[in-house]
C-alpha cells in the first residue's frame, strides 16, 4: 500500500511526461471560480492575461494605494474587461471593479472621491488612458457575468 506522498509522486511524475506541471494554490473561496476559468482557458489555449503591458502596472498601483483605500472603506479593487483578457488595443481603457463597504463610504461624495483617487493614482502610469471605476454593487445585471469572468483582484 502506497503513502499518500508517493501516490502524489507518482501522479506528478506521470503528468511530467504528458507535459503538464502540477500546481498548487491557495485561494480565498471567493476567488475560487476565477482561478478554476483561468486554468480551463490556460488548458484550452485561449489568451490568457499576461503581466505585462497595461495589467502589471495597473495591478501594482492598485497594490500601492491598498492600505489607503481599506483605510477609506474599498474592500476589494480589481481589474476587468480587456485588460484583464490582455485583447485591449491602444485605444482601449482600464476598467477597475472596486467592492466598498456602504457603511464606511457613506455617500456618493466619498464614492466619487475614492474613484479620482483610482484614476489619479492609475493616470500617473498611463496619463492618456482612460479609466473607469464601477462598483460590484452598481453593475448593471446584463453586464456582471461577464465581469466576474474577467476579474483580476489586486487584493
Amino acid at each position: 500500500m502506497s503513502t499518500s506522498a508517493e501516490r502524489q509522486r507518482r501522479r506528478r511524475a506521470r503528468l511530467a511526461t504528458e507535459g503538464y506541471v502540477d500546481v498548487s494554490v491557495s485561494v480565498l473561496r471567493e476567488h475560487r471560480a476565477a482561478v478554476a476559468e483561468f486554468a480551463k482557458n490556460l488548458n484550452s489555449g485561449r489568451a490568457v492575461p499576461t503581466f505585462d503591458d497595461r495589467l502589471g502596472p495597473v495591478i501594482r498601483c492598485l497594490k500601492s494605494m491598498q492600505a489607503h483605500l481599506q483605510d477609506v472603506g474599498v474592500l476589494h479593487a480589481g481589474i476587468f474587461g480587456s485588460t484583464a483578457r490582455g485583447d485591449g488595443g491602444a485605444d482601449s481603457d482600464i476598467d477597475v471593479l472596486i467592492d466598498i463597504d456602504v457603511e464606511r463610504v457613506r455617500d456618493i461624495l466619498n464614492y466619487v472621491k475614492i474613484c479620482e483617487e483610482i484614476k489619479s493614482g492609475i493616470g500617473e502610469i498611463f496619463p492618456d488612458i482612460g479609466v473607469d471605476v464601477a462598483s460590484h454593487e452598481g453593475l448593471h445585471a446584463g453586464i456582471r457575468e461577464s465581469v466576474e469572468q474577467d476579474i483580476i483582484y489586486a487584493f
